[in-house]
Order: structure tokens, then C-alpha cells, then sequence
């Protein structure tokens, strides 16, 4: 054989182990960018499944506050009703007294006319 051939097959084997080892690299280290991005996502996702649990806690915590306190605006609105129908019947009230005084008035001015 020809060393001119011995050489471009040496080369040729070269080139082909070089290029399956940068094959090789692109294709773990682009696993390995990919494997990286799955552990940062998972990170971020425990964290915020973390937030959310303290925050279901908190709100659990706070529910018999919020039902005392909607126990108490619910009082509150039964009394304020009771305020609202009494100050109307004041008005009523205050309306027939006004009329009354009026008829009194009347008549007082019309007395020395009649």
C-alpha cells in the first residue's frame, strides 16, 4: 500500500473519532443544559408549592376569626335596620306633628278674621 493512502486513511479515522467525540459532547452537554433547567424549574415550582402551602395554612388559621367577624357585621346589620325603620317611623311622626302645627298656626292667623 501506498503511505499516501495509509496517511488519508489515518486522517480519515481521525476525523471520524474527532467528530463522533464532538458529537458526542454537543449531545451530553446539551442533556446536561437540559437536565440543569429541569433541576432549576423543579426548584422553583417546590418554592412556590411551599408559598402556597403557607399561605392555605394561613387562611385555615384565620377562618374561625372571619367567622366571628362575619357573625358580628351580620349583628351589625340586623341593628342598623332596626335604625333605619325606627328613624322612619320618627319621620312620620315628625311629618303629622309638622301638619298639626301648621292646621295650629292657621288657625291662630285666621282666628280674628273669622
Amino acid at each position: 500500500m501506498n503511505p499516501v493512502y495509509l496517511q488519508i486513511a489515518s486522517d480519515g479515522i481521525l476525523f471520524l473519532i474527532s467528530a463522533g467525540v464532538a458529537v458526542y459532547l454537543f449531545v451530553t452537554r446539551k442533556s446536561q443544559v437540559n437536565s440543569d433547567r429541569i433541576d432549576a424549574l423543579e426548584g422553583e415550582f417546590y418554592k412556590r408549592l411551599n408559598q402556597l402551602s403557607d399561605r392555605v395554612t394561613q387562611v385555615e388559621v384565620s377562618r374561625p376569626t372571619l367567622e366571628k367577624l362575619s357573625k358580628s357585621v351580620g349583628q351589625v346589620h340586623s341593628r342598623i335596620d332596626e335604625t333605619k325603620d325606627m328613624v322612619s317611623r320618627l319621620e312620620g311622626e315628625f311629618q303629622a306633628s309638622n301638619r298639626t302645627l301648621g292646621l295650629i298656626h292657621e288657625y291662630l292667623l285666621n282666628k280674628g278674621k273669622g
